[in-house]
């Protein structure tokens, strides 16, 4: 089971102090301290659409729910099955739902410094790139960047994970090379998104043909209930 919800967040003021009983008072804190009015959105739109998505899944809970968060700030349910990840970037929130671990990335299309390619990407990924022009190398970045990110994300790990020798190869299917951790996983990759792009990793052995449900502009109303 993988399910994708695509959020737009345009709409939300993360200022309405009507939405602090919505979701978490960890995560209404946190939202305070960043400084832009987008990023404020941004904290606060992830935890509104896990707590949309759940609030179908879980009638019995009472609302917002508590998230757990394993070492590296990966949250989690204690007392239910269900495999989550968020991710946000311009104006979208994202949330991948699934019976097994799993890890999703979306970024907004922009330049990513040759300091963070140079970083954290491997030498086999760096001699892919250098045999693309320009434009296409750009492109590809940003397609190996949220690729990587979802798979550090599905294993629960922090962007360090991604200096440990692990690289991917991307052809016709796209595959992890991993000897620290020799577990099966796929990915799926979402270029048709205006300006962004979108991937997700899922610890498993089938194939992943996904489809992401994009909400309405006004989805949040939806929690208001």
């Amino acid at each position: 089971m993988l399910k994708i919800f695509l959020a737009p967040i345009g709409l939300l003021d993360p200022d309405d102090g009507g939405w602090k009983k919505r979701i978490s008072e960890e995560c209404w804190g946190k939202s305070r301290r960043w400084k832009s009015r987008a990023s404020r959105a941004r904290a606060v739109g992830a935890e509104l659409l896990l707590n949309w998505v759940f609030k179908g899944l879980l009638p019995e809970e009472k609302f917002p729910l508590h998230y757990e968060r394993n070492s590296y700030g990966k949250k989690y349910l204690k007392d239910h099955s269900y495999h989550f990840n968020v991710s946000h970037s311009g104006d979208y929130v994202a949330c991948a739902l699934s019976d097994q671990p799993v890890g999703i990335d979306i970024q907004e299309c922009r330049t990513v410094r040759d300091e963070v390619v140079q970083r954290f990407f491997a030498a086999a990924e760096q001699q892919d790139l250098a045999a693309c022009t320009e434009t296409d190398r750009a492109n590809r970045i940003l397609s190996y960047w949220v690729l990587k990110e979802s798979y550090v994300k599905m294993l629960g790990k922090g962007l360090t994970y991604l200096r440990k020798g692990c690289f991917l190869e991307i052809g016709s299917s796209i595959r992890m090379h991993d000897k620290e951790n020799p577990r099966s996983c796929r990915f799926q990759l979402w270029e048709d998104i205006p300006n962004y792009r979108m991937a997700v990793c899922v610890d498993t052995l089938n194939e992943l043909s996904a489809t992401y449900n994009l909400l309405p502009d006004s989805w949040m109303w939806g929690l208001s209930d």
